[in-house]
């Protein structure tokens, strides 16, 4: 999952890895990150499609993230209905201001889920 910051074109700090190495994300233009290409079984989430910059919100959290989190969590929901559901969040808490995008694909044969029932 990507965020595209409202700090700009200047590299921005997005936390640790899973290995704990820093993670930095970069602006192209400094409207958001450019559209990823993808090939094979990959899905790629971005806080807002390209083009758009993803907005901070209210709190400690960007509406993004506050969606992410909230379904993240939630049993039983496949992880592109899940990210369907984070975009209508987000989109309703912006006002329609930032759409998240998924790039990618996975295959149809399997689901896949964060949580399972």
């Amino acid at each position: 999952m990507i965020s595209a910051p409202a700090a700009g074109p200047q590299a921005v700090a997005a936390g640790p890895s899973i290995t704990g190495a820093p993670v930095t994300t970069r602006s192209t233009d400094g409207r958001g990150l450019a559209e990823v290409k993808v090939a094979g079984a990959t899905l790629v989430v971005y806080a807002a499609k390209d083009g758009q910059v993803a907005l901070d919100g209210e709190g400690g959290n960007s509406p993004f993230a506050v969606a992410v989190v909230e379904r993240l969590v939630m049993p039983g929901i496949e992880i592109n209905k899940m990210f369907r559901l984070v975009r209508d969040d987000v989109m309703e808490a912006t006002a329609g201001r930032q759409e998240p995008f998924t790039y990618g694909s996975l295959p149809g044969k399997e689901d896949f889920y964060f949580v399972e029932r």
